[in-house]
């Protein structure tokens, strides 16, 4: 039940509502391997970064962990956030403009696991900069699990974000997301 409720309050799209660690598909990898991955991700659960090219089966790892978070370690639902990041940014920007700043709603975000999928594809300003680092710099300050899927590589993440995310990103675990893209299949 908490798992099609997450999803219903969460808008998550149809395709993604039966993820799970035993259907994943990853492109051209050894799934096996990334099922092992994340039933340690389960285990010890840590800050991943999920990076890979457009296809590759970086949404559908991370819905897997939600969903597993969800029911096998039974996290509450007030403690498991997700965004998709154009929906976090505009978050972002509409606090800034509001309040004159996004801190009380990157404060807000301090639940046990924050989820964010496509990071860096929206807006690229000072501004974004600076909300995301206070969000990444928060979160592994006060060691709560983010779970971070991009398109970008980290050269690009910080060419994007600048150095000082870059450094802060460097304490996730890094999972690369190869080979051709599913959807053409």
């Amino acid at each position: 039940m908490t798992w099609e409720k997450f999803c219903e309050l969460n808008d998550i799209p149809k395709k993604y509502r039966t993820a799970s660690i035993e259907t994943l598909i990853i492109a051209d990898q050894d799934e096996e391997s990334f099922k092992q991955k994340a039933k340690k991700a389960l285990s010890s659960p840590s800050s991943l970064l999920l990076l890979g090219k457009a296809g590759r089966g970086k949404t559908h790892f991370l819905f897997a962990l939600l969903r597993a978070f969800l029911s096998v370690l039974g996290i509450p639902l007030w403690e498991i956030r997700f965004f998709r990041a154009t929906d976090l940014d505009n978050r972002l920007l509409e606090e800034g403009k509001l309040y004159g700043t996004a801190k009380g709603f990157i404060k807000d975000l301090d639940c046990a696991f924050l989820f964010i999928d496509d990071f860096g594809l929206g807006r690229t300003s000072e501004s974004a900069e600076r909300d995301y680092y206070d969000l990444i710099d928060r979160r592994v300050s006060h060691e709560l699990v983010t779970i971070i899927s991009s398109n970008l590589s980290e050269e690009m993440i910080k060419n994007v974000f600048g150095e000082r995310i870059d450094s802060r990103l460097k304490s996730f675990k890094i999972l690369e997301f190869k080979g051709e893209d599913l959807r053409n299949n």
